[in-house]
């Protein structure tokens, strides 16, 4: 009985340090978008699940550096990048939105701006989700900025 009460008190133990995926995905999306207002390009590839054929890492960079200026434009140095982990989509990977911009910015027209990470799910190799996709989500007023540019 000693044993039994010992064996499940270890295993609340165990289990009380062990951190959840959507805590290591919380940590992970801090850690990147520290990186990428510091515009360290590399430290945010590094989280790219590398094995994965499927991951464009051009496309990335693309997509990290616009997210740098939209952060350097719109969220204040000393203030944190809000983020909601929304869940998982069709396809099982778990969706990471940061809004960064929602109002009208008359110089180039956005009405919205959010940089959204895509985590895939656990595998038995990977104890945790991998980065796979960086995309910036963008919702612009076109009529304005063909008006102005006229």
């Amino acid at each position: 009985m000693k044993c039994a009460v010992y064996s499940i008190a270890l295993l609340l133990l165990f289990c009380y340090s062990c951190k959840t995926d959507k805590e290591m995905i919380a940590k992970k999306t801090e850690d990147i978008i520290t990186a990428i207002r510091d515009s360290n390009i590399n430290s945010v590839i590094s989280y790219l699940h590398k094995g994965n054929p499927n991951v464009d890492e051009e496309g990335s960079i693309f997509y990290i550096n616009m997210a740098h200026e939209y952060i350097k434009k719109y969220v204040p140095r000393g203030k944190k990048v809000s983020y909601v982990i929304l869940g998982r989509d069709e396809i099982y990977r778990v969706l990471v939105s940061c809004p960064l911009f929602e109002g009208f910015d008359s110089s180039n027209g956005v009405k919205k701006a959010a940089l959204e990470l895509y985590f895939r799910p656990p595998t038995p190799n990977s104890r945790y989700s991998e980065l796979v996709s960086i995309y910036m989500k963008q919702d612009l007023n076109f009529e304005y900025r063909w008006k102005k540019s006229k």
